[in-house]
């Protein structure tokens, strides 16, 4: 079973038929690339764990996978689970898919990461970043695609008139993009 038909997953779907393997493309839009292409298609979100869970112990399934979804995995890992299949833990994925989770696993054990805050409000965002210099990137705690994330510049932004419609505009975004209300402030780290 494939969670999720987008173009993404269409590797797994392929890859699968080129061996024989029987497909099922699990997915709430029925007009998605992986749904022309499986042997069998399901309309179903992939964050509707126990649907999901219900409509696959009516099938003869060997495994469940998803790829480039964080909305999948926690699905696909209470699944298997559930009918005992091969997974990563529901802990392992919670931990890696939430990125204040994944901050604070990578502060416990010591490991390099970005400095970062997390919020749950405007107010609590605007204090933490008045504070703050240089780039930082603003993003929900809880999302996947690149949705709801904003670079902000804070030193350009402190010296023009527009710096609380910027940072308002970025802390918005990053809560209206979050499952769970809560946003990051992470440091940009420039690659170049």
């Amino acid at each position: 079973a494939v969670l999720g038909a987008t173009i993404n997953q269409l590797p797994f779907i392929l890859a699968a038929k080129r061996r024989g393997i029987r497909t099922i493309s699990l997915d709430n839009d029925l007009s998605n690339i992986c749904h022309q292409h499986s042997d069998i298609q399901a309309n179903l979100s992939t964050a509707d764990r126990d649907g999901i869970l219900q409509y696959l112990r009516t099938q003869k399934i060997d495994g469940v996978v998803t790829c480039a979804s964080d909305v999948a995995l926690p699905t696909a890992a209470y699944v298997c689970e559930q009918l005992h299949l091969p997974t990563v833990s529901s802990k392992a994925v919670a931990t890696t898919i939430h990125k204040q989770a994944f901050r604070s696993f990578q502060d416990t054990h010591q490991l390099p990461s970005p400095h970062s805050f997390s919020f749950q409000s405007m107010k609590d965002a605007v204090h933490s970043m008045q504070k703050l210099q240089g780039s930082w990137v603003v993003k929900p705690a809880d999302s996947s695609g690149s949705k709801g994330i904003s670079l902000v510049n804070l030193r350009h932004a402190k010296n023009k008139k527009g710096f609380d419609r910027v940072i308002t505009q970025a802390i918005e975004q990053a809560l209206v993009f979050s499952q769970s209300g809560v946003g990051i402030i992470e440091e940009f780290l420039d690659g170049t």
